[in-house]
């Protein structure tokens, strides 16, 4: 009997969620830095752009200009004016002053024209101490200052000019663009956690209710299935898996109930009478009838014996756990044999006996359970066609399948059983016998991966063709019905 299973805290949905998270906000972690960076580079460029940009300015109008007062008066009005459409920057004079600053030195060192902060010395030592290439832009750090300044220095008639821009602009784009970043990045994964965690409650649900309707399944009752859904996906897979699997059960644990209800009814009688046959003996003084009793109760226990292994065999065979012990069988000299042992017997219920066997077919079988399974063929001739009909065995070997067919011109079989020919005890009203033979046949046949069908002939009498292959699939060791 199934057992459900015991109640657990539902931590599924919230682990696979925050799993997924995780994942997610490591990705977009990564993700945002990178842009962060690639900000941060793209601002840079576009200070040091600026820089070049107005330094060139700068070294052309101090080629142009004139020399003495005006010289300085020009360079000073020029990188005010480019100090004021700092892009991005302050609006009020005094931070913008903070931003930028202008020195041209001669070649002492001497200040010719200063425009910045205040004091300027700190910016000078600093300037002569970084030795800067000419037009290339350069990080200073200035003493006294909190931030860098980016400084492009160009040479004229043996002056040198200096251009800085400090990156407090940038900073400031940077901070607005990372308390963005943060923002949508808690954003996205606050989402990111509401869709994983429903998505992962609403398939797990699927999953809890194929768990709660297993739970109730029950061996005295396996009628119940899981849900299986509309959905096309793995837990539908899943579930239709199941649902095939408990109809197999159900199908497997219904025939071993007939199975087991048809056995208990057919030892019964022959019990009995062999119990009533001992009985007898035993009271009986006449030794010669003692002998008969015990020598009727041996055959009858054979008998029982028989139909026990052949419905294990059945059984097992349709179970598909029969172990076959295949080996290269030259099958014309077995079936030859067979109908020379079965000749005489044919012969004394005046049945003439022909055959047709193509010569040389090898094929790998159960030596066997194929001569049993044939051989109730033959038995079935002796049993129950009435004498003075022809039997005829036919065997042809045909590319890749090998063909065995028996045919007579008795009476053929009961009417209304033709479709169930090969059933487990399904047998006629006037069958002495269990109804396992033809049963056993096809077990054992499709356990060899061949086919068997049976049909009355449009003339009169009974064919059953038996279908093997050659080379069936190989390294296979178990038959199982289709």
């Amino acid at each position: 009997m199934f057992s459900g299973p015991s109640r657990r805290p539902r931590s599924a949905a919230w682990a696979l969620s925050l799993r997924a998270t995780a994942a997610f906000a490591a990705v977009t972690t990564i993700a945002f830095v990178a842009m962060y960076f690639i900000a941060a580079r793209s601002i840079r460029e576009h200070n040091d752009a600026w820089l070049r940009g107005e330094s060139e300015v700068l070294r052309q109008v101090s080629l142009a200009a004139p020399p003495g007062a005006l010289h300085a008066t020009v360079l000073q009005a020029i990188a005010g004016s480019a100090a004021r459409e700092v892009t991005g920057a302050s609006p009020t004079p005094a931070e913008r002053v903070d931003m930028t600053f202008f020195l041209h030195a001669d070649a002492t060192g001497r200040d010719l024209v200063w425009l910045g902060p205040r004091p300027s010395e700190p910016f000078r030592s600093a300037l002569r101490a970084a030795q800067l290439p000419p037009g290339k832009p350069r990080t200073v750090v200035i003493p006294g200052r909190p931030l860098p300044f980016r400084v492009v220095r160009h040479t004229v008639n043996g002056t040198d000019l200096y251009l800085g821009l400090s990156d407090v602009h940038a900073l400031r784009l940077m901070d607005t663009l990372l308390g963005r970043l943060a923002l949508i990045w808690v954003g996205a994964v606050g989402v990111a956690w509401f869709i994983a965690f429903t998505s992962a409650r609403r398939l797990l649900a699927r999953v809890e209710s194929i768990t709660t309707a297993a739970a109730r399944i029950r061996s005295e009752d396996l009628s119940t299935r899981v849900p299986e859904g509309a959905q096309a996906d793995e837990i539908g897979y899943l579930a239709r898996t199941l649902n095939g699997m408990l109809n197999r059960v159900a199908g497997s644990v219904n025939q071993l109930r007939s199975l087991t209800d048809t056995v208990a009814h057919e030892l019964k009688s022959p019990l009995t009478s062999i119990r009533g046959r001992l009985e007898i003996a035993l009271t009986d003084r006449d030794p010669d009838r003692w002998r008969d009793a015990a020598s009727q109760a041996i055959e009858d226990l054979d008998r029982l014996a028989t139909f026990v292994t052949t419905t294990l065999d059945v059984a097992e065979a349709e179970g598909g756990g029969l172990r076959l012990r295949r080996a290269p069988v030259d099958f014309s000299a077995l079936v030859h044999d067979l109908l020379a042992l079965y000749e005489p017997a044919l012969a004394e219920r005046r049945q003439e006996l022909r055959q047709a066997i193509d010569a040389g077919v090898v094929l790998p079988v159960d030596a066997s359970l194929m001569q049993r399974a044939i051989a109730n063929l033959l038995d079935n001739h002796l049993q129950h066609v009435r004498p003075g009909t022809r039997v005829a065995v036919t065997m042809t070997a045909v590319n890749d399948h090998v063909t065995l067919r028996v045919d007579d011109d008795g009476a053929g079989f009961p009417v209304g059983l033709e479709q169930r020919l090969f059933e487990r005890f399904v047998k006629g009203s006037a069958s002495s016998g269990h109804g396992l033979g033809l049963a056993f046949t096809r077990a054992i046949v499709v356990a060899h991966g061949g086919t068997v069908s049976a049909h009355n002939r449009p003339g009169g009498g009974a064919s059953v063709t038996l279908t093997l292959e050659r080379e069936p699939g190989r390294g296979r060791t178990t038959g199982k019905p289709a």
